[in-house]
């Protein structure tokens, strides 16, 4: 086995645990932990025990068990950076009449996409959404909401995508009266009062959190990072 030193460290998102490796033949074995496995090049990356020295060299000159290892490490690493989501908002207006007051409305949802670009199955997927928006009360004090929901699917094939619409978020634009209103507090008949911020997803694989990062728009997450400190 040809050994490298190597000045910068390769990251992986997968825990790296040292394990016993044993030769084709099974005649030689090593503790090492495995940093990386490039299929293309059949290539793999271990890092000695206790030692800063990592060597590069085939997986076939492994044992059949190592190499099944090394394609589950491959497949457990691409799922954390091959899931890529995006969305569509679309809205209805309507009105809801109320006594002397009709009020203008809207209905607005989002059509999510979970799209896997990675060269392997993902099971066991959950997607979670929290749709912000603001609300006035009958004081005209303005309050941003959260409306959250769930979608769960089975599989995302390889290159292969999941489609699903969120349960849809009602907000008041306007009232069309002539008169004062008390949802409104003042005259408003074309002043929006409310509106929808934005979204964010997030993808589950069983316990796993695989992407946090995706907002439907910039500046929905600052909000939420103010409402969920941990977002």
């Amino acid at each position: 086995m040809k050994i490298l030193m190597l000045g910068l460290a390769l990251l992986s998102v997968v825990p790296l645990t040292a394990r016993q490796f044993s030769s084709a033949d099974g005649k030689k074995t090593m503790e090492a932990e495995l940093i990386s496995y490039t299929s293309a090049t059949d290539t793999v990356v271990l890092q000695i025990d206790g030692q800063r020295v990592r060597t590069t060299t085939k997986a076939s000159a492994f044992s059949q068990k190592d190499q099944e290892f090394f394609k589950e490490f491959l497949r457990e690493s691409e799922k954390f950076k091959s899931l890529e989501v995006s969305s569509k908002d679309k809205s209805e207006k309507f009105e809801t009449k109320r006594g002397l007051y009709l009020y203008e409305k809207r209905k607005e949802h989002f059509e999510v996409t979970v799209e896997n670009r990675g060269s392997f199955a993902i099971n066991d997927l959950t997607a979670k959404y929290d749709i912000y928006f603001t609300k006035y009360d009958k004081t005209g004090e303005r309050a941003v909401e959260v409306k959250s929901g769930e979608e769960c699917f089975e599989a995302i094939g390889s290159s292969g995508e999941f489609q699903f619409t969120t349960d849809p978020v009602e907000i008041n634009i306007s009232c069309a009266t002539t008169s004062s209103c008390p949802k409104c507090v003042k005259k408003a008949s074309t002043v929006e009062r409310e509106r929808v911020l934005g979204m964010r997803v997030r993808v589950y694989n069983g316990d796993d959190e695989l992407l946090t990062e995706y907002y439907s728009s910039n500046s929905v997450r600052s909000v939420a990072s103010k409402l969920d400190p941990e977002a």
